[in-house]
């Protein structure tokens, strides 16, 4: 069968247009594409821009973070503006598509009844234009569905934002707090700021360190854990983890249960061993080297080497520190007595530097009346001391208790110093007469 010239001019006109109405569909889709397209790379840089403000360092300041965040949260508002302009010519241009996808199918019709279906070769044409068109729907559908969940993405974005921005203001009223070794109201400040933001770093590492510091060391250990078990688990979480295992460690060996104790002491070495390879002159959040309390742990296995080697270490990076001198020098004082009364003489001397800036610190005249009683002070020069330490320790036992343990290290002395006796009696009845 043959098709007269007048009905192939015909079929002729309607396949071009068909052409046309399919061309005209593809440059739409291009620029639906490219419109979807560049919201959704705005977007993602935006988000990496607000994740890499949020897991800033912990010497970065609050209130610079808290600045970034607001222009961000302007670039996110405009973007949602942006979003909604894309999501209403989404909805025009998909009514627009259907109505041409309507046409060609109508096109079609009226070509296959004057007698294109007959041209095998043409109809296949068709068949495939008509699939690619059905490709390219589906295409816009998913991209619809993109930009409407990017659109909602973005509504919530300014509420998180200045979530974030008061959580980070709280995490530096807490940090004030921590300087001023008052934990209790640190910890009220960084719960809320939790709350706020639960999954920044940040504030989960300062929340478990204080906590931990705080006595409440399992929960402390929680916290810790997020960040330890985060893609970026920054190297001062790593070691304030190290340290509340440590301090577990010390707990399950005064509880008697040694072999827990151990795991505790091995896994927290572990880590403690890993940092100090790429970390040896990291510090806490008082600003003492964390490899302090390695050195404790190897004191508690009786490794003086390596508790020497450790407390040497970190007071090369914290040079005026009475802790580790006070340290030092009680396990030189019964291998060497010259050299530990040494090193208890400096203690002493940085103890009262530190005093005299800062005279709340407990730390620091503990170490003082330490350093005093090994070096031969008799125990009425160091009872006004005893009495001033046992007040501003009242709501810290364990930080008394630490304080006793230390003195009995002096117990190996021959002959022992004139003090100790009596300032070990002062401190356990002391301990004795508070409340659990």
């Amino acid at each position: 069968m043959t098709t007269s010239p007048k009905a192939t001019s015909a079929i002729t006109r309607r396949w071009m247009w068909a052409l046309v109405i399919i061309g005209i569909l593809l440059i739409v889709l291009v620029i639906l594409w490219t419109r979807t397209s560049t919201l959704s790379t705005t977007l993602s840089s935006l988000q990496a821009q607000v994740a890499a403000v949020l897991e800033r360092d912990t010497l970065s300041s609050p209130t610079d973070i808290a600045l970034e965040l607001r222009l961000l949260e302007g670039k996110a508002i405009y973007l949602q503006e942006q979003a909604d302009q894309a999501f209403t010519s989404i909805n025009t241009i998909l009514t627009w598509t259907q109505a041409l996808g309507i046409a060609v199918a109508v096109v079609a019709g009226i070509v296959t009844l004057v007698g294109f279906a007959d041209n095998r070769e043409e109809k296949q044409r068709l068949d495939a234009d008509h699939a690619l068109l059905a490709e390219e729907l589906s295409k816009v559908q998913r991209l619809y569905g993109d930009v409407t969940a990017l659109k909602d993405e973005l509504e919530t974005l300014p509420q998180r934002s200045a979530q974030a921005i008061q959580a980070l203001s709280l995490a530096q009223v807490a940090q004030q707090q921590i300087q001023l070794k008052n934990l209790n109201e640190a910890i009220l400040r960084l719960e809320v700021a939790h709350k706020l933001d639960p999954n920044n770093a940040i504030i989960l590492y300062f929340l478990g360190d204080v906590c931990v510091r705080s006595g409440r060391k399992q929960e402390g250990l929680a916290y810790l854990k997020q960040v330890v078990d985060s893609d970026d688990p920054f190297p001062s979480a790593r070691a304030s983890y190290a340290y509340a295992l440590r301090l577990i460690g010390d707990d399950f060996y005064e509880a008697g249960e040694a072999e827990k104790g151990k795991e505790h002491y091995q896994e927290a070495e572990k880590l403690y061993l890993h940092l100090n390879i790429d970390h040896p002159e990291l510090l806490d959040i008082f600003g003492e080297s964390v490899y302090g309390a390695l050195a404790g742990l190897y004191r508690r296995w009786g490794d003086v080497e390596n508790a020497l080697k450790y407390y040497r270490q970190s007071l090369k990076t914290t040079p005026l520190s009475s802790y580790l001198l006070n340290n030092i020098a009680a396990l030189e004082f019964c291998r060497d007595r010259t050299v530990g009364e040494a090193a208890f003489r400096d203690a002493m001397n940085y103890a009262n530097e530190k005093l005299r800036i800062d005279n709340t610190d407990y730390w620091s005249l503990f170490d003082r009346i330490t350093a005093q009683i090994a070096l031969g002070e008799a125990f009425d020069v160091v009872r006004r001391d005893l009495t001033t330490a046992f007040a501003m320790t009242a709501r810290d036992t364990s930080a008394l208790k630490k304080f006793h343990s230390g003195l009995k290290e002096l117990l190996c002395a021959d002959p022992l110093p004139p003090g100790l006796l009596p300032a070990l009696a002062a401190v356990e009845n002391e301990i004795k007469n508070r409340p659990d």
